[in-house]
């Protein structure tokens, strides 16, 4: 009786954990903006563990972050190299931002 118990109790966790890679990709998106709760960073780390697509999504997400923050922090950068007028400048700075 307790090895049908157990099959059926496995089955319903598999069938829970089982995401596909249309529901996993935006929770992947999701996780690099803010954490996830537990449920969903446990489904998300069991479908990366067997699917490559996913976590080759995941990386390529990562590099294009970081080259993102790479890029925002060099225009920071040269802005503050420019000599303009104040006023000017920081018209420029708000036109940028938005």
């Amino acid at each position: 009786m307790s090895g049908s118990w157990l099959e059926k109790t496995n089955t319903r966790l598999i069938r829970w954990m089982h995401l596909s890679c249309q529901q996993t990709s935006p929770l992947i998106s999701e996780s690099l903006d803010h954490p996830l709760t537990f449920p969903k960073k446990l489904r998300l780390k069991f479908h990366l563990m067997m699917c490559g697509v996913c976590q080759c999504y995941l990386d390529q997400l990562k590099t294009l972050g970081g080259l993102a923050r790479t890029l925002g922090k060099v225009d920071n950068e040269l802005m503050d190299n420019i000599t303009l007028r104040p006023e000017f400048k920081d018209r420029l700075k708000k036109t940028m931002k938005s």
